[in-house]
């Protein structure tokens, strides 16, 4: 957010970070590029959706047991 301020050079920027200036202008980089994700509204990481998936499993699978339990009665 410095940097985008325009307030400090970005070769002063880097030194008080300890950064290079190569790795300052990736992370730009990768900021311009995938920073309009934070704003998207069907933003779902890749974590939500894998627990998500696993609940729907395990749904399914006590649904199964459920049935199978009652066939037995």
């Amino acid at each position: 957010l410095e940097a985008l301020s325009g307030k400090i050079e970005i070769s002063k920027l880097c030194y008080k970070y300890n950064i290079s200036q190569s790795q300052f202008y990736r992370w730009k980089d990768k900021f311009l590029k995938f920073g309009f994700q934070a704003f998207e509204h069907n933003n779902i990481s890749k974590k939500k959706k894998n627990l998500e998936y696993k609940v729907d499993k395990m749904k399914n699978i006590i649904a199964d047991l459920t049935i199978e339990f009652k066939k037995n009665d």
